[in-house]
């Protein structure tokens, strides 16, 4: 069985991905009418689109590139496999209407202040529906490569990954620790939890009572500076 990704190899693939967009984007770019060697600029940008399709066929993550202009998305076949959709129209309302209600808002909210220039990218984990109506959980990273002189974006591009298997782990181990923190709180045994540095993040009402502390009295204190 093959080890699934951790959070920072995701992180790892996501900075790669950037290098692809950056190498998209070039691919991609405009060189206008003022450029006096047009025939090396053209044998620059078939090498960049070149390398950037290569990298496309390469990825199974999903890449999509948004004309504010007239507000059309490209998305790459990735959204296909991604969302098990042969048939899925690669459109900018495809994407809006696959993300999940509950997630929508703020994806659109951390979008606004995106485009607005109040951050340097954007980052947003959400989730994204299936085909078969199922939900996958998606880490969806861009930033805005192009604006107008007045500093309004145009355009703007980004990766979508599949973290759901991450999710699933993260979620399990939420759940594990409510199940055993549950079975510590009325033990008659003295209940402690400390994380790697030695800070107390729970203690049960056992404890309480011999000691005669609040839960706010012992709650991110170190346990060495409390009882050494």
């Amino acid at each position: 069985m093959s080890e699934k990704p951790t959070y920072e190899a995701l992180e790892n693939r996501v900075a790669e991905l950037e290098k692809q967009l950056a190498r998209y984007a070039l691919a991609h770019a405009d060189p206008g009418p003022d450029d006096r060697d047009r025939k090396g600029v053209d044998t620059r940008l078939e090498m960049a689109k070149r390398s950037y399709n290569l990298a496309l066929e390469a990825t199974s993550d999903a890449i999509w590139d948004w004309n504010l202009a007239d507000d059309t998305v490209f998305l790459s076949d990735g959204w296909q496999r991604l969302l098990s959709d042969k048939q899925l129209a690669l459109t900018y309302d495809t994407w809006r209407s696959r993300v999940h209600p509950d997630d929508l808002e703020q994806v659109r909210r951390s979008l606004k202040r995106h485009l607005a220039g109040k951050t340097r990218q954007w980052r947003e984990e959400h989730r994204l529906r299936t085909r078969d109506g199922r939900y996958k959980w998606v880490l969806g990273r861009g930033r805005v490569v192009e604006k107008d002189p007045s500093g309004k974006a145009l355009r703007m591009v980004g990766t979508i990954t599949d973290i759901s298997e991450q999710k699933k782990a993260q979620q399990a181990l939420v759940k594990s620790e409510q199940k055993w923190k549950a079975i510590l709180v009325n033990t008659p045994q003295i209940g402690i939890s400390l994380n790697p540095e030695a800070v107390i993040t729970f203690v049960n009402t056992h404890f309480l009572k011999l000691t005669g502390w609040e839960t706010g009295d012992v709650l991110g204190q170190n346990w060495f500076d409390m009882f050494i």
